[in-house]
């Protein structure tokens, strides 16, 4: 009876085949893995923004240490605010726009946009005597920012002198880009 002959190549692209079908479930197992855990520290919500920042690049743009609130002004009714830090992740400087959207669902209400930098004071907030006064605020914070040295942070406000009543009810999205690019919404 003839001994079969070894072939090497043959040999090399069943392993070849094996070690790729292997890499890929496990990716899916981590890629599993994350979702599930991302919504375990969530309450159980799991959002498509959620799933979607697991597999994609970290984006050149981002706002964090989020938060907002509500100052008091000469116009009887309180301004709502957004504010946070613009971070510049990438390679250049660059001036940082920031957009706040208040959502009921995914129904955009009311959205504003500022250019980080020179955020508002509580002063400047204070001042202001009718809603239309906030556009002019934003413009003068916006033609006084600097660019973001890359690697760097910027702070900023988002001021909304019309919003609705009850803003428990509704969710506010935050998203950061290089100032003169469209806007990508980010949660």
């Amino acid at each position: 009876m003839p001994v079969p002959k070894f072939d090497p190549a043959a040999a090399g692209k069943g392993r070849g085949a094996l070690g790729i079908a292997l890499n890929l479930v496990i990716a899916l197992l981590v890629v599993m893995l994350a979702v599930v855990t991302s919504a375990t520290v969530k309450e159980g919500k799991l959002d498509l923004q959620s799933v979607k920042s697991l597999v994609t690049p970290a984006p050149d743009f981002t706002a964090n240490d989020i938060s907002n609130g509500l100052y008091e002004t000469k116009m009887g009714r309180p301004v709502f605010y957004v504010r946070g830090l613009a971070k510049n992740r990438s390679s250049s400087a660059a001036r940082i726009r920031v957009r706040a959207e208040l959502l009921d669902g995914e129904t955009l209400l009311r959205s504003a946009e500022v250019v980080a930098g020179v955020p508002p004071s509580p002063e400047e907030l204070h001042l202001l005597a009718a809603p239309d006064e906030v556009k002019g605020l934003i413009a003068r914070g916006a033609a006084k920012a600097p660019a973001v040295e890359a690697g760097a942070s910027s702070p900023f406000l988002v001021p909304f002198a019309e919003y609705p009543p009850d803003l428990k009810a509704f969710r506010v999205r935050v998203s950061a880009t290089r100032d003169g690019e469209a806007t990508a919404a980010a949660q």
